[in-house]
C-alpha cells in the first residue's frame, strides 16, 4: 500500500505540474470519476479530442518524424490448445473481483 500510495501522491504532483492546476484541484478531481473527452478538456485535464490515429499523428509530428511513424505494439502471449489442456482453466476465465485484482500493475516498459 506504501508504493501505490506513493504513486499516487507522484501522479497528481506531475498532473498538477503538468496541466498547470492547483494541487488542491487535482486531488478534488481524482476521486474515480470517468470523464467525459468534453468534460476532461473542459477541466484542462486533455489538450485535444481525438481518435487513436490523432495522437499518433500529432506525435510524430512534435517528434519531428516525416512521413508514416513505425509503430511498436506490445504483444500478447498466444494461447494453444495444449495451454488450455494443461492449464488451471480458471485463468482463461472471465474477470471477477479477485483475479482482476492479480492484473492490476505498474510496469516499466523498455524496448
Amino acid at each position: 500500500m506504501y508504493v501505490q500510495f506513493h504513486m499516487y501522491v507522484q501522479f497528481l504532483e506531475a498532473v498538477a505540474s503538468g496541466r498547470k492546476l492547483d494541487l488542491q484541484e487535482v486531488r478534488s478531481l481524482a476521486d474515480g470519476r470517468v470523464f467525459t473527452g468534453r468534460d476532461a478538456k473542459g477541466r484542462k485535464l486533455i489538450d485535444e479530442i481525438g481518435n487513436f490515429q490523432d495522437a499518433v499523428d500529432l506525435t510524430a509530428k512534435l517528434a519531428g518524424i516525416s512521413g508514416k511513424p513505425r509503430l511498436i505494439r506490445l504483444s500478447r502471449r498466444r494461447v494453444t490448445l495444449l495451454d488450455v489442456l494443461t492449464t488451471d482453466l480458471s485463468r482463461f476465465a472471465p474477470f471477477n473481483g479477485q483475479s482482476m485484482k492479480s492484473q492490476i500493475k505498474f510496469q516499466y516498459i523498455w524496448k
